[in-house]
């Protein structure tokens, strides 16, 4: 079970981080585009670093993912990061279908404001349950990469336990519906982790005005975010953090477009785990 009431900060900022390698050593013009547009993309757009994703689900946000190919570059990020923090604190590298190495860092962008949504553990579930949940992460490491830093913000909140419910009723349906048969007839599959992801994506259980499927939960009805707490806001975008993906969130780009590279979280800890370690000062080295 996920302790939600021991964390001691709606986010964690972390300023004194700065990244080993900036966008003008990554980018080239392809990814400029792709970082630069307004709309969604229609199939995926390989560069020379990087696999831009199509967000198939028409519920999800104005958001692109980037997974990154170049396994040099990838490497250099992961070996940075584990030689300045304590803990294991990323998740583990996975292999896809091929026999690459796919490391737990991406990058997100926003072209618009988001819907809340949820890409974390939701409190009540069990360790069995967060099995079927794999494309799921309980917190990440922030970085803004590039694009807008002064007009964007971030809110976070709690759903209460009306919400909650309503949640782990169209979650359990999703699973018994999706995953449990998918893994029955590709029990022994590994699949290309690409793939999966464009997968699992257009695939959803909505009713109630919500939306939640293998990755992530959103709130598609306004008034559903009436049962939420607000618990902090991160203003700006001028600093690393550490953001709680277990928790809802709202991003906010009144501004250009927002990038943020991410390390993604080692699952065997939650946000109150996380909480705890920076008031201890073990966080980072």
């Amino acid at each position: 079970m996920i302790h939600v009431n021991n964390e001691t900060h709606p986010f964690i900022d972390l300023p004194n981080l700065e990244l080993p390698i900036t966008w003008q050593e990554l980018f080239d013009e392809e990814d400029l585009e792709v970082v630069n547009g307004d709309c969604q993309l229609k199939k995926v757009v390989h560069t020379t670093n990087f696999e831009w994703m199509p967000n198939l689900s028409e519920h999800s946000p104005p958001s692109i993912l980037g997974l990154i190919h170049s396994n040099k570059v990838s490497k250099m990020l992961w070996e940075w990061f584990q030689d300045n923090s304590h803990n294991n604190l990323l998740a583990p590298i996975r292999k896809s279908l091929t026999g690459k190495n796919y490391f737990p860092i991406t990058m997100l962008k926003f072209h618009g404001t988001s819907l809340w949504h949820r890409e974390g553990y939701p409190y009540w579930t069990d360790e069995t349950f967060r099995k079927l949940l794999k494309g799921r992460n309980n917190y990440a490491f922030n970085f803004p990469f590039y694009g807008e830093v002064e007009k964007t913000s971030v809110k976070f909140g709690k759903g209460d336990p009306q919400l909650e419910s309503m949640f782990e009723g169209l979650l359990r349906e999703h699973v018994d519906t999706n995953i449990i048969g998918m893994f029955k007839q590709n029990v022994n599959k590994q699949q290309d982790i690409a793939d999966s992801y464009i997968k699992d994506m257009s695939a959803a259980t909505v009713r109630y005005g919500a939306h939640t499927g293998l990755t992530m939960d959103h709130l598609l009805d306004d008034k559903l975010g009436q049962q939420l707490t607000i618990l902090g806001e991160k203003v700006k975008y001028d600093s690393p953090f550490c953001i709680p993906l277990s928790s809802w969130h709202k991003v906010d780009t009144t501004g250009g477009n927002r990038l943020s590279l991410r390390f993604m979280g080692n699952n065997e800890y939650t946000f109150s785990d996380i909480c705890e370690m920076y008031d201890n000062n073990k966080l980072f080295k």
